[in-house]
C-alpha cells in the first residue's frame, strides 16, 4: 500500500514538472501549457479508467492461480489502449485548432498549444503501455520494481527539462517529457522480464527439490519384473557426512537393502551402508550429479545425468517417471515459450476476451470522465467570477487532486487488487475484510488531512499567493475542502474495492449521479442564482461528492461476497485453462 501511494504521488508530480519550468519562459507558454494538459487529460483520464478492467481481471486471475489468464487479461489491455490511443493522438495532432474553438484561446496561445501536444504525441503509446505492465506487476504483489520505474522516470524528466528547454525552448519540455516515458516503458519491459525470469526458476525449484529428495516406494517383486507400479514421493534420509556431490544410490535384493554413496562423476571406492527396509530404490540427489542403481541380480544399471533423466529398471519401465514429471513439464514450458506466446496472443484477441475487457473498461472509462470533467467545469464557473476567486480555486483544487491521488485514489489501487486476488483464490470473507480494512484506513488518514486543513486554514493560503485577498478566500473555502477531504478519502477507496470485484457500472453510475446530477447542477445554482459565488461552487462539488461517497459505501455494503467468489470463478472459467 505504501508503495501504490507513493508511486501515484510521483505521477501527479511528474504531471507538475512542465508548469514550474515553463512559467519561466512566460506567460504565454506556461497557458499554453496548461490549457494543452487539461485538454489531453479530458481523453487520457478515460485511458487511465479503461485500464482498471485489469485491475479486476488480472488480481482475480492471480489471486486463483492463473497466470495464463492474467497475461491473456494484460495483452488484450494493452492492444485495446492501442487502438483507442490512435483516435486520442489524431485529436492531439489538432491541438492548436481546439485551441481556438473549445478553449477560445488568442492565436499566440494556440499555436503553442498545438505544439506543445503534437511533441508530446511520441509518448503516448509508451504511457499507454506503462500503465499496462504497471498494473501487471501490481495485481501480483510485485510493487518495487514499478515504483523504481516511476522514480527513474520523473527524475529524468526534470533534467530533460533543464536540459531541452535550454536547447530547444517551449517544445523542449514536452519532448523530455515523451523522452522521460519511453525510459520508463523499456525499465518496465526489463521489470516484466526479470520477473518472469524469477517466477519461472522458483516454479522449477520445487520439481528439482523433489527430484532430489525423494524416495520411490516400490517393492523388490516390482523391481525383478521391471514395473514401477504405485509410486510414492517420500523424504529421503541421508548421513549428513557426505561430500556436496554426493548420490545415494541402492543395492537391490529380496533380504533387504545397502544404500550407497558414490560423489558425482567419480567411479572410485563405494561407502556402504546397511538398511533392512522394503522400500528399496532412492531416485536422484543434485543436478548436477549421476545416480546408479544397483541390483543383486543384474548387476550395475547406470543412469543419465539429473537434467536429461532416462533410467530404466530390467523389464525397461522408467524408474523415476513420476518424480521427473514436474521438472519435464517446465523445461517443455522453457521449450514452447513462443508457442506459449503466440497462442496467448491469438486468445487476447477472441472476441469473448475482448468483450470481457471492454465491459469492465468502458465503465470504468466513463466514471474518471464524469468526475474529472465535473472539476473542469467548476473551474469555467470560477474563472466568471475574477482574478482573486479564480486563483482560490485552482490553488485548493490542486491541493485536493494531490491528496486524493496520493492517498484514497492510491490506496483504493491497493484494495482493488486485494480483494480481487481473495475472490480468485475463493475467500469471500478475506474478501470482505479486506474491504473494510481499505476503506477504514483511507477514511481515518484523510479525516487527519481534514483536520489539519481546519487547523491552519488561516494561513494556508499563503503557500499559493501573498495577496491577503487570496489567503481570505482559501481560508473561507477550507471548510468545504476539509469536508470533501474525509469524504474522498472513503469515495475513492470504495471504488477501489468495487473495482476488485467488478463493479465498474455501478462506479460509473455513481459518480454522474453525484457529480453530475447533484454536483454541477446545485453548484451552478448556487453560484449563479443564489449568489453565493465560489462558495457556492464549493457547496455543490462537497454535496456532490458526499453523494457519490454514499452510493458507492451503500453497494459496497450490500456486496454478497459468496457470490462474487463464484463469479470470478466462473468469469476465470471463460478465460481458459491455467498455465
Amino acid at each position: 500500500m505504501n508503495a501504490a501511494v507513493g508511486r501515484s504521488g510521483r505521477q501527479q508530480a511528474l504531471k507538475s514538472t512542465k508548469p514550474v519550468f515553463l512559467g519561466h519562459q512566460g506567460t504565454a507558454e506556461l497557458g499554453a501549457a496548461a490549457v494543452g494538459n487539461t485538454y489531453i487529460n479530458l481523453m487520457w483520464f478515460f485511458m487511465v479508467g479503461f485500464a482498471t478492467a485489469l485491475d479486476t481481471l488480472g488480481s482475480q486471475a492471480y489471486g486463483a492461480g492463473n497466470l495464463r489468464a492474467l497475461r491473456t487479461a494484460t495483452l488484450t489491455g494493452g492492444l485495446l489502449m492501442s487502438a483507442l490511443m490512435g483516435p486520442m493522438v489524431a485529436a492531439m495532432a489538432e491541438g492548436e485548432r481546439a485551441g481556438a474553438v473549445l478553449f477560445g484561446q488568442d492565436p499566440v496561445v494556440s499555436l503553442l498549444m498545438g505544439r506543445f501536444c503534437r511533441h508530446l504525441i511520441p509518448g503516448m503509446w509508451p504511457l499507454a503501455w506503462s500503465v499496462v505492465l504497471t498494473k501487471y506487476l501490481q495485481v501480483q504483489g510485485e510493487v518495487l520494481l514499478p515504483s523504481a520505474a516511476a522514480v527513474a522516470a520523473f527524475l529524468l524528466n526534470i533534467a530533460g527539462n533543464v536540459l531541452l528547454i535550454r536547447r530547444l525552448g517551449f517544445v523542449g519540455s514536452p519532448l523530455a517529457t515523451s523522452l522521460a516515458r519511453w525510459v520508463q516503458l523499456l525499465l518496465l519491459v526489463a521489470s516484466v522480464c526479470l520477473h518472469e525470469r524469477r517466477r519461472r526458476r522458483l516454479a522449477r525449484q520445487p520439481a528439482v527439490q523433489d527430484l532430489g529428495l525423494s524416495r520411490a516406494g516400490v517393492s523388490p517383486s516390482d523391481m525383478k519384473g521391471g514395473g514401477a507400479q504405485d509410486v510414492e514421493g517420500a523424504p529421503l534420509l541421508q548421513a549428513p557426512a557426505l561430500d556436496k556431490n554426493a548420490v545415494p544410490a541402492v543395492r537391490c535384493g529380496a533380504e533387504g537393502a545397502k544404500q550407497e554413496r558414490h560423489s558425482g562423476g567419480d567411479a572410485g571406492a563405494v561407502e556402504q551402508t546397511s538398511a533392512e527396509v522394503d522400500v528399496t530404490v532412492v531416485v536422484i540427489a543434485r543436478a548436477d550429479s549421476r545416480a546408479a542403481l544397483f541390483d543383486q541380480a543384474s548387476g550395475c544399471v547406470q543412469l543419465s545425468s539429473s537434467d536429461n533423466v532416462g533410467g530404466y529398471f530390467d523389464g525397461g519401465a522408467p524408474a523415476i517417471a513420476a518424480a521427473t514429471e514436474a521438472e519435464g513439464e517446465a523445461w517443455s514450458r522453457d521449450a514452447s515459450l513462443w508457442r506459449e506466446a503466440a497462442a496467448e496472443l491469438r486468445e487476447a484477441v477472441r472476441p469473448a476476451a475482448l468483450g470481457r475487457f471492454l465491459r469492465l473498461g468502458v465503465p470504468g472509462g466513463l466514471g474518471i470522465i464524469f468526475e474529472s470533467v465535473c472539476f473542469e467545469l467548476s473551474t469555467v464557473l470560477a474563472g466568471r467570477l475574477g482574478a482573486v476567486d479564480t486563483a482560490a480555486h485552482s490553488a485548493m483544487l490542486s491541493v485536493m487532486a494531490f491528496m486524493y491521488l496520493s492517498c484514497p485514489f492510491a490506496i483504493g489501487i491497493a484494495g482493488s487488487i486485494r480483494v480481487g486476488n481473495l475472490l480468485g483464490a475463493g475467500q469471500p470473507e478475506a474478501s470482505r475484510i479486506a474491504g473494510l480494512l481499505t476503506v477504514g484506513v483511507s477514511g481515518s488518514l484523510m479525516s487527519l488531512v481534514a483536520a489539519a486543513l481546519l487547523a491552519c486554514r488561516n494561513v494556508f493560503g499563503y503557500m499559493f499567493s501573498n495577496d491577503p485577498r487570496v489567503v481570505q478566500v482559501i481560508a473561507r473555502i477550507s471548510l468545504f475542502v476539509a469536508f470533501l477531504e474525509v469524504s474522498d478519502g472513503l469515495l475513492g477507496s470504495s471504488h477501489g474495492v468495487l473495482r476488485g470485484c467488478g463493479h465498474q457500472i455501478t462506479t460509473a453510475v455513481a459518480t454522474f449521479i453525484g457529480f453530475w446530477l447533484t454536483g454541477i447542477t446545485l453548484g451552478y445554482l448556487l453560484c449563479e442564482r443564489a449568489g453565493w459565488g465560489l462558495d457556492g461552487i464549493w457547496a455543490g462539488i462537497a454535496a456532490g461528492d458526499a453523494v457519490t461517497c454514499a452510493v458507492n459505501v451503500g453497494a459496497m455494503a450490500r456486496i454478497r461476497w459468496r457470490a462474487e467468489a463464484d463469479g470470478a470463478a466462473a468469469r476465470l472459467q471463460q478465460a481458459g485453462p491455467h498455465s
